[in-house]
């Protein structure tokens, strides 16, 4: 069973690497499993986890731009979806600074 969920995951993985040439592949492929971690940019993070529920926006001077992103139960959070409907049950907090994702917290 478990198979079809692997060739599923490549098979993405696949076509997000076709489309974003730039990407390495070890990165799709987490990100086809909806894995995101510290150094991955921004458009990885909404490739594997979609747009967040909430996000709060701080400019900096220089024209920095750091940005909190709350996720409710992303996608391989772990967290059942019977609870996915309630209000921060499992929220995460990804920061992104100058683009790329500094921290994540449960």
């Amino acid at each position: 069973m478990r198979q079809k969920g692997v060739d599923k995951d490549v098979s993405r993985a696949q076509n997000l690497c076709a489309i974003h040439l730039s990407w390495q592949y070890a990165d799709c492929l987490s990100m086809a499993r909806g894995q995101v971690q510290v150094g991955m940019t921004y458009d990885m993070l909404i490739a594997a986890w979609g747009n967040p529920v909430e996000v709060n926006t701080t400019q900096l001077p220089g024209g920095h731009t750091n940005l909190q992103l709350i996720y409710n139960n992303p996608p391989h959070s772990g967290v059942a979806d019977l609870f996915k409907s309630l209000i921060c049950s499992g929220c995460i907090y990804v920061y992104v600074e100058d683009g790329r994702i500094t921290e994540i917290q449960n």
